[in-house]
């Protein structure tokens, strides 16, 4: 895994690796940016400048960025990072696999995700 500590870097490439992992991480929970803006209370263009990477989020930000998405700061730093968005590939592989059981453990599987998925929206819901 290479991490940006491995070399030096100057603000506007940071800034962009920063943002690709913002964005990649709002579009992995299929959130609008109006939406995480809304939970980060600021404004919808400071985040589209951070995701473009036209500027760097501040380290408060940063926090509240982390918090949000459930994930550590570094990984919003990290160009490669432990903790990469799952794909939407991956996703429906999982689901695939699910076909393969007998229904009831469908049935429960089923329920598990359903009950886990509530959990996460009532977790982050402003």
């Amino acid at each position: 895994m290479r991490r940006l500590s491995s070399r030096s870097y100057g603000s506007s490439e940071l800034a962009a690796v920063v943002g690709a992992r913002i964005r990649a991480f709002r579009r992995e929970r299929r959130w609008t940016r109006e939406h995480l803006s809304t939970l980060l209370e600021i404004r919808v263009s400071w985040l589209q400048g951070y995701e473009e990477g036209r500027a760097l989020p501040p380290t408060y930000t940063l926090y509240q960025l982390a918090g949000a998405f459930g994930v550590s700061v570094a990984a919003l730093l990290d160009e490669t990072p432990q903790e990469q968005p799952l794909s939407l590939e991956e996703t429906l592989s999982l689901l695939r696999r699910m076909e393969n059981l007998a229904p009831p453990d469908r049935r429960a599987v089923g329920g598990f995700l359903r009950t886990v998925l509530e959990a996460i929206a009532a977790l982050r819901s402003p």
